[in-house]
């Protein structure tokens, strides 16, 4: 209830109650979509395929799943870095934390096992 009454106060953009709003929703989000990845990769490997198309689907899972750990490879990186900057700081000083999210999607895997079905297919 306090949180609520804390969070819906007006107030100017630079206080700390909406810095902390911003940074907690910019981890939410983050979450979701790490979750929506895992849940993906997991509904592909559960699907039922026909046999030919079981190659294309593992293929696509485990690009879901390189996702997946560049997620928790960028939490583990935000954690060490804001311990170092909690660490560093006096009591008085603002802290900014600059963190960028990149990642690579390598879809050469899925694209090599369409051609492979592709080709089967045409062979037929």
């Amino acid at each position: 209830m306090l949180r609520r009454r804390l969070l819906n106060t007006r107030s100017t953009t630079d206080s700390p109650i909406r810095k902390c709003t911003r940074s907690s929703t910019g981890a939410r989000r983050f979450g979701q979509l790490y979750r929506e990845a895992f849940n993906w990769a997991a509904r592909l490997r559960r699907a039922h395929v026909p046999e030919e198309w079981q190659p294309v689907v593992a293929a696509l899972a485990s690009m879901l799943d390189q996702f997946a750990a560049e997620c928790r490879e960028f939490v583990q990186r935000t954690k060490q870095e804001i311990i170092r900057a909690l660490s560093n700081a006096t009591s008085s000083e603002t802290i900014k934390i600059k963190l960028s999210f990149n990642f690579h999607i390598d879809g050469a895997a899925v694209q090599e096992e369409l051609a492979r079905l592709q080709q089967k297919k045409g062979d037929r």
